[in-house]
């Protein structure tokens, strides 16, 4: 089983993650969170294996949420989700070897992601 954070802070979008994502037999969300540090919070309590991030978070930007997360000793995988598909976030992504997946497209894409450890920039 995968198991997955997810990091949104819209409640509709992330009950509506929650649901397609427990669809998947392979998948199981184990925590929520609405902010970056209740994603960290989320983190140190409970382990996962993939982080699906919001870029765009209340308090503390998602991507500095990523960076955050990917320094730490063995550190989930990290999906980015949004729909602000920017260069900085393009950049980000790149940067820590995660995917950027928009959040205004098909679920294949954010599946394979969540499934695979490559990188998915603007897939």
């Amino acid at each position: 089983m995968i198991r997955v954070l997810i990091v949104e802070d819209e409640p509709r979008v992330r009950r509506s993650l929650r649901h397609r994502l427990e669809l998947e037999p392979d998948i199981v969300v184990t925590s929520e969170a609405a902010d970056g540090p209740g994603a960290l919070a989320a983190l140190a309590a409970t382990p996962v294996d993939v982080v699906l991030l919001d870029v765009r978070l209340p308090g503390c930007d998602g991507l500095e949420v990523a960076e955050r997360i990917h320094a730490t000793p063995d550190a989930p995988r990290i999906v980015l989700h949004t729909l602000h598909d920017t260069p900085d976030a393009r950049d980000c992504a790149s940067s820590l070897g995660v995917a950027l997946i928009p959040k205004a497209g098909p679920d294949e894409p954010l599946l394979a992601a969540i499934r695979d450890r490559g990188i998915q920039v603007g897939a």
